[in-house]
């Protein structure tokens, strides 16, 4: 797959911005998979925007970047791993050229393991005893979900976003935001003609329910986002088409 990316790399253009991310299962940055991925001598250079290499599993060092398994014992779930958090097999990796073009760049600082608060080695991510930025509640759901770990980063451009309303087809109903970069509340204009039940789902970027709203016919849906942390989400409602609007939440 690795030999497969790199060819790909050289259809694209030099200034490309490229990541390339998922389940690697490398135990050591010096396997030849990883090596091949980061070598400098490809069209397109990819990174590791935290720049840690070494031998990640089973060793305390890389505790805070570890992101499987969230699990000591696989127990009741029926798939996936045991063995506690001792592994860094989740990866973000991007070219080169985004950690300084103000087009697209890289956040410093901003790349982590989701729900790894640096303190959980080769324990259940849902431990009391691992404590820190994310919450027990967070971590549970964690442990319930999957074996691995979410890795998560920001992104941010000088370039102007334009999100635009979001029309029905085969329908004259328009469903729209009264705002779509929002810090308190984010607010679903409903449509006059509209006469049935509105419901809506707020989801955050890994398809997650946040939470539902719902109104009675022309009424306006108005959320409460200012525990929301920043970032972008969507917005999934039951009339015609089932289109979605986005909207972005910025202190």
């Amino acid at each position: 797959m690795v030999n497969t990316f790199t060819q790909r790399l050289e259809t694209l253009d030099p200034n490309a911005f490229v990541l390339f991310a998922g389940d690697f299962n490398v135990y050591t940055s010096n396997e030849p998979a990883y090596q091949e991925l980061l070598d400098p001598t490809n069209t397109i250079v990819m990174i590791d925007p935290i720049d840690t290499p070494g031998s990640w599993n089973n060793n305390i060092d890389f505790q805070d970047i570890h992101t499987q398994s969230t699990r000591i014992s696989s127990g009741p779930f029926g798939a996936g791993a045991g063995g506690g958090l001792d592994d860094r097999f989740d990866f973000i990796t991007i070219s080169q050229n985004m950690t300084s073009n103000p087009k697209l760049r890289y956040v410093e600082g901003s790349y982590k393991a989701f729900g790894n608060n640096g303190n959980c080695y080769n324990n259940n991510i849902s431990d009391s005893s691992c404590v820190g930025e994310f919450s027990q509640s967070l971590r549970n759901s964690l442990y319930s979900m999957s074996d691995h770990l979410p890795v998560v980063m920001q992104l941010e451009t000088e370039e102007d976003i334009l999100l635009s309303t979001i029309a029905f087809e085969g329908s004259e109903i328009e469903v729209k935001l009264r705002a779509s970069v929002v810090s308190t509340e984010v607010e679903i204009e409903i449509p006059s003609e509209v006469t049935q039940p509105i419901a809506a789902t707020i989801y955050n970027v890994l398809g997650q329910s946040i939470l539902k709203r719902s109104s009675v016919h022309s009424e306006n849906i108005k959320i409460d986002i200012s525990h929301f942390a920043e970032g972008v989400y969507y917005i999934h409602t039951n009339l015609p088409n089932q289109q979605t609007l986005k909207f972005i939440k910025s202190f």
